[in-house]
C-alpha cells in the first residue's frame, strides 16, 4: 500500500509503523522500546489511541463521524456539538464547563459564549476579513459603572451602545477594538477602545513599509529582493541593518552598537556570534541537531551529552558534571549535581509532575508534592521545606469555570481569595493584608488599586498611549516612573528611593546592559517621561552593568553578567543549572515552573532560599541581590520593582504584564485577548517564559538543549505586526 514502515533518522534511531489491512496504522514502536497503539470503529474512525504510558484516549462519534466526545482513562472528557454546517457550537470539558459558539452563513466565528455567560461578538467584511471586536462585560455593570461601584471604568465606550444596554435591560459594559483594511486586506489601522489608533503602511507586495504607533513614532522597514527584512529605522534615529548569505541565512546585524557577526553552517544554525565589542560566542552541533558545546567569549567550554536517544544525559564544564536519568516513556527523572545533591522527579500516567524532590547530604530539603483535577488543573501542592516551616504545608487551589485560579487555603485555612471580571482583569483580592481592589479602564489597563484594612493602600497607575505602565503612585507618593523609547521597550526606571537605571537594547530587542545609580528628590519629581533623564549628568553613583546574551536562545539566555570587577557566568540546560563568580560554583534547585527555590554551593551547603507567592511574589524579600533569577526564571529587576520577562516586565504584586502583548489574542478563546494578564491568570499551570506565549508546565523538560538553534528575530520580527 505504499505505508512507511520504518523511519531511521541521523543517529541510526529507527521508528517502526504497524497497519491494519486496509492501511490504518495500528501502532508505532519507538526506538526507546516504547509504544503506541490504535483502534478504529466500523467506519474507519479513531476509537481509540494507547500511549506508552498505558493511558488510554477513547474516541464517539455521531452519526456524520464528528468527535462528540473524547475520555481519557482517568475519567477526563471533552465533549462537542455541531450545527448542521458542521461547525462546533459548544465544548464541554471534564468539570462541565461549557462554551458556546456561534458562526456567519459562510462560516466565520461570530461569537463566543465562555463557561461563565461572558460574550465576545466578531464582525467580519463582504471578503470575511475580521474588521471588529466587541467584548462585554457581565449583565448590570454598565449601571455599576455609573453608581460608581464597577470595578471596569468604561471610558471609551459609543454612548449609542450603552443606550441600547439600557433598554435592552442588560446593562452591559462593551470593550471594541476594530481593523481597517485596504482593498487588499491589509490591516492599515487598528482603533482601540478609547479611540486611539495605530496605522501601517505596504509595499505592492503586501510587505510592511511603516508603522505609526499611538504615540506618534514611525518605525520604517525596509527588505531586501527574496523579502528578507533589510532595515529598520526607528523615530528616534536608531537604525538596524540585516544582511544575509545567498541562502537567505543572517550573517551580520549592524545597529547603534555596532556590528554583530553571525556564522551559520550549511542547516542555518549559528556556530559562531562575534559581538560588537569583539567577544565571541560559539556552537557545535551532532548529528541530530542537538547541541553538543557552546564556548564562553572567555575560553571555558561547557559541553552536552546525550544518550541513545538524543536525551541530555550531561552537561559538562571542566572537572563539573551535571547527569540527567530518565524513566522507562522517556520523561526526565532524575538530576545529579556535583556537589552531591540530587532531584528526583515522578509522573502519573498523563505524564502529570506529581513529586519533585531535592536531596542534598542532610536528607530531603525540599519535597512537593501535586495534585490534579478532571480539567489539568493542579489543585493541590504539598511542600516540605526543610528550615522554612511558616511555607511548608498542604496547599488547595481553586478555580472557575474558566480555569482561573479563585481561592489558595493552606492546611485547611483560606489564605487567599481572587476575583475577575468579564475581561479577565483580577478586581479583587482577600487575604491577611486585607481586601483590595482593583478598577480598569477599557484597556484593561489597572487604574487604581485599594486596599482596605489596618494597614490602608491607595495606589494609582498611568500608561502612554501605547499602553505602557509610566508612573506608580501611592498613597499620593510617586513610588515608580518608567520611560519608553522608539523601541517601544522600557528604556528607564527611577523608584521612590531614588535609584534610577537606564537599560540598553541591540538591534534584536535582546537587553545587553543596564546603567544604575541615584537621583535627587528634585530630579524626581521633575522626571520627564517624554524626554527622560540623562545618565552622565543627572545619575549620581553610576555603575555600569554588562549581559552577554546567547543570541540562539529566545530565554534563558544570559550568559554572563560584568559588573566592574564583579562578574557572574551562568551555565544552561533547559534552565539555569549552576552559575561561577570568583571562582565558585553555585548551583540552583527550581520548582516544577522553573523558579530557583535553593542556591547550594560546592559542598552541598545552602547559600540561600527563595520562596513565591501564586503569581511569583517574593515571600522572603531577597530575589536579586545574590544572582538575579526569580520567579519562573525571570531576571529580577530592584529599581523597576519588576521582572524582565524579555519582551516586557512583568508585576508579581499586581499580577499583570506592564505592557500590552505584542500578540493580541486568539479568537477562539476569548480570554486571550487581555494583552495584560499573566498567563491567563493561571499561574500554578502556566508560566510565559517569553512574554508573549503562555505555556503548560506540568512535565519538566531538559530538552531546551537537544534542538539545532537558529538564531531568530523573534523581537524584530513580532514588533513589524502581529494582527488576529
Amino acid at each position: 500500500l505504499g505505508e512507511v514502515e520504518s523511519v531511521t533518522d541521523e543517529a541510526g534511531r529507527t521508528t517502526r509503523y504497524v497497519y491494519l489491512p486496509g492501511g490504518q496504522l495500528k501502532e508505532i514502536r519507538h526506538p526507546d522500546g516504547t509504544g503506541e497503539s490504535f483502534t478504529y470503529d466500523g467506519n474507519g474512525n479513531l476509537k481509540s489511541h494507547t500511549l506508552p504510558t498505558g493511558f488510554v484516549l477513547s474516541c464517539t462519534y455521531d452519526c456524520m463521524d464528528r468527535i462528540t466526545e473524547i475520555r481519557g482513562s482517568g475519567g477526563e472528557s471533552r465533549r462537542y456539538t455541531y450545527d448542521a454546517l458542521g461547525n462546533v457550537t459548544s465544548m464541554t470539558d471534564g468539570l462541565g464547563n461549557r462554551t458556546r459558539y456561534e458562526y456567519s452563513l459562510s462560516g466565520q466565528l461570530t461569537k463566543v459564549i465562555d463557561a461563565l455567560g461572558n460574550e465576545t461578538e466578531y464582525s467580519y467584511d463582504v471578503c470575511d476579513r475580521l474588521v471588529e471586536i466587541r467584548q462585554y462585560g457581565e449583565e448590570g455593570s454598565l449601571e455599576s459603572r455609573e453608581a460608581g461601584t464597577s470595578p471596569t471604568d468604561a471610558a471609551g465606550i459609543d454612548e449609542e451602545w450603552m443606550e441600547a444596554e439600557r433598554r435592552s435591560g442588560r446593562n452591559r459594559t462593551c470593550q471594541v477594538t476594530r481593523y481597517l483594511r485596504d482593498l487588499k486586506g491589509q490591516v492599515t489601522e487598528v482603533i482601540d477602545a478609547l479611540g486611539q489608533r495605530e496605522q501601517y503602511a505596504y509595499d505592492g507586495k503586501g510587505q510592511l513599509l511603516s508603522k505609526l504607533d499611538k504615540e506618534g513614532f514611525l518605525t520604517k522597514y525596509a527588505y531586501t529582493k527574496q523579502g528578507d527584512l533589510s532595515r529598520i529605522q526607528y523615530a528616534d534615529g536608531r537604525e538596524v541593518k540585516l544582511s544575509y548569505n545567498p541562502l537567505r541565512q543572517l550573517i551580520l546585524v549592524q545597529d547603534w552598537l555596532g556590528e554583530t557577526k553571525i556564522t551559520p553552517d550549511a542547516l542555518g544554525r549559528a556556530t559562531a556570534v562575534q559581538y560588537p565589542d569583539g567577544r565571541e560566542v560559539s556552537y557545535t552541533y551532532g548529528k541530530s541537531g542537538e547541541r553538543t558545546g557552546i564556548t564562553y567569549p572567555d575560553g571555558r567550554t561547557v559541553s552536552y551529552g546525550y544518550d541513545e536517544q538524543i536525551r541530555l544525559s550531561e552537561m559538562r564544564e571542566g572537572d563539573r558534571v551535571i547527569t540527567y536519568g530518565y524513566d522507562a516513556f522517556g520523561r526526565l527523572a532524575q538530576k545529579k549535581f556535583p556537589n552531591g545533591t540530587g532531584t528526583t522527579y515522578a509522573y502519573d500516567s498523563k505524564g502529570q509532575l506529581t513529586e519533585l524532590v531535592h536531596r542534598d547530604r542532610e536528607g530531603v530539603s525540599d519535597r512537593y508534592t501535586y495534585l490534579y483535577d478532571l480539567a489539568g488543573n493542579k489543585t493541590g501542592i504539598t511542600k516540605e521545606r526543610r528550615g522554612l516551616e511558616s511555607e511548608s504545608g498542604a496547599y488547595a487551589y481553586g478555580y472557575d469555570a474558566l480555569g482561573r485560579l479563585t481561592g489558595i487555603q493552606k492546611d485547611g485555612q483560606m489564605q487567599t481569595r481572587y476575583g475577575y471580571d468579564a475581561f479577565g482583569n483580577r478586581v479583587l483580592k482577600e487575604d491577611r493584608a486585607g481586601r483590595t481592589t482593583y478598577c480598569h479602564n477599557a484597556l484593561n489597563q489597572l487604574i487604581t488599586e485599594l486596599r482596605e484594612g489596618t494597614d490602608p493602600v491607595n495606589k494609582s497607575f498611568a500608561y502612554d498611549k501605547r499602553g505602557n505602565l509610566t508612573r506608580i503612585t501611592e498613597n499620593r507618593q510617586i513610588t515608580h516612573q518608567y520611560v519608553y523609547g522608539a523601541l517601544n521597550r522600557l528604556e528607564e526606571a527611577v523608584n521612590g528611593a531614588g535609584k534610577a537605571a537606564k537599560y540598553q537594547y541591540n538591534g534584536l530587542g535582546h537587553r545587553v546592559g543596564k546603567l544604575e545609580g541615584t537621583l535627587s528628590r528634585g530630579q524626581l519629581e521633575g522626571l520627564d517621561p517624554r524626554n527622560g533623564i540623562k545618565a552622565e549628568t543627572q545619575i549620581g553613583n553610576l555603575t555600569q552593568i554588562h549581559y552577554t546574551i546567547d543570541l540562539t536562545r529566545e530565554y534563558h539566555n544570559l550568559l554572563e553578567k560584568a559588573e566592574g570587577e564583579k562578574k557572574q557566568t551562568y551555565f544552561w540546560d533547559g534552565n539555569v543549572a549552576s552559575y561561577e563568580e570568583n571562582g565558585r560554583q553555585s548551583y540552583y534547585l527550581q520548582d516544577e515552573l522553573g523558579s530557583p527555590i535553593r542556591i547550594e554551593d560546592e559542598t552541598g551547603a545552602v547559600r540561600e532560599s527563595y520562596g513565591y507567592g501564586a503569581f511569583g511574589e517574593d515571600l522572603y524579600g531577597n530575589q536579586g541581590k545574590m544572582q538575579p533569577f526569580g520567579y519562573t526564571g525571570y531576571q529580577r529587576d530592584k529599581v523597576a520593582g519588576t521582572y524582565y520577562a524579555q519582551a516586557r516586565e512583568y508585576q508579581a504584586d499586581a499580577g499583570r504584564f506592564q505592557g500590552m502583548d505584542l500578540i493580541p489574542g486568539i479568537i477562539e478563546t476569548p480570554f486571550s485577548i487581555n494583552r495584560y494578564s499573566y498567563c491567563y491568570n493561571k499561574p500554578i499551570m502556566l508560566s510565559d517564559l517569553n512574554g508573549k506565549k503562555p505555556i503548560s508546565n506540568n512535565t519538566p523538560t531538559e530538552n531546551e538543549c537537544t534542538q539545532g538553534f537558529f538564531v531568530i528575530l523573534i523581537m524584530v520580527i513580532l514588533k513589524v505586526l502581529i494582527l488576529i
